[in-house]
């Protein structure tokens, strides 16, 4: 969930052709405080904890355990593989919800912009195509 969230705001494969640009800071603004706060968080678990697992993240504390005459080495450390919450869930899922609201309606206003552009095929040619490929 947050790799996806945050692959929009991070970039995609820096040596793909097909590269899906980085979505401009324009798009957190009108966020409130605590939104924006969740938004960075959620962007550095992403980078330490993550995507690109960053040994600090483990944050290892080993300690001896001694039960009895025997000892064992215990090496406590975070578990990075659920970074949220049930209630940090919820609260990505309404900024997510959010921003991608925000995401359509930038996408409406610059589809009349270069619509006129692009080739117009009717429906149902592309209807005709299909039912040819399929038989």
């Amino acid at each position: 969930m947050i790799i996806a969230y945050c692959r929009p705001f991070s970039g995609g494969e820096k040596n793909s052709e097909k590269r899906v640009p980085i979505l401009p800071a324009s798009f957190l603004k009108g966020l409130s405080e605590e939104e924006k706060e969740i938004h960075e968080v959620v962007m550095s678990d992403r980078n330490t904890v993550l995507a690109h697992s960053d040994s600090s993240a483990f944050d290892f504390q080993p300690e001896v355990l001694e039960v009895g005459n025997k000892a064992a080495l215990m090496p406590w450390s975070n578990d990075t593989r659920a970074p949220l919450t049930r209630k940090g869930t919820e609260r990505l899922q309404a900024l997510a919800g959010k921003l991608m609201q925000k995401a359509l309606e930038e996408r409406m206003k610059l589809e009349r912009e270069v619509s006129g552009v692009f080739i117009r095929i009717p429906i149902d040619q592309i209807i005709a195509e299909m039912e040819k490929e399929t038989g």
